[in-house]
């Protein structure tokens, strides 16, 4: 691996426009015809020194990988929600497909209704909105 990356020379370069002068020092590398040598040249050397840069690093990288991919659970379960008797919820696996599932709460809609009502303080209904009162 080379040590140093690749430096370009400064050859000042003089842009005015709208009466502002500014000094670019790498204009030179502005090569809208890609057929520069010394460009092609600096731009080779700045590759093969990021090349060889993240082929350093490519070990690394693949332990990194492992090592996230290790941390993401192999099952996941959203909270279920009780309706008329059935808990519904979403089961995904490895993030890459889902399952929607229901079980029973062993209650029937008389007892889940009652059940939600116990649990929460105050329920108004208007219009298809539920308002709820703590």
């Amino acid at each position: 691996m080379t040590n140093n990356p690749p430096k370009p020379k400064k050859i000042p370069h003089v842009l005015e426009q709208h009466g502002d002068v500014r000094t670019d020092n790498y204009y030179w590398l502005r090569d809208d015809t890609r057929s520069d040598s010394h460009v092609l040249d600096y731009l080779k050397a700045e590759n093969a020194y990021a090349e060889s840069w993240f082929n350093s690093k490519h070990p690394y990288s693949t332990e990194i990988t492992n090592e996230l991919i290790d941390q993401i659970p192999n099952e996941e379960s959203s909270y279920g929600q009780i309706n008329y008797g059935f808990k519904y919820y979403t089961r995904s696996f490895w993030r890459q497909w889902s399952r929607k599932s229901r079980k029973p709460t062993g209650l029937d809609k008389n007892q889940t209704m009652s059940a939600l009502s116990a649990a929460l303080p105050t329920i108004l209904f208007r219009k298809k909105i539920v308002v709820i009162l703590i």
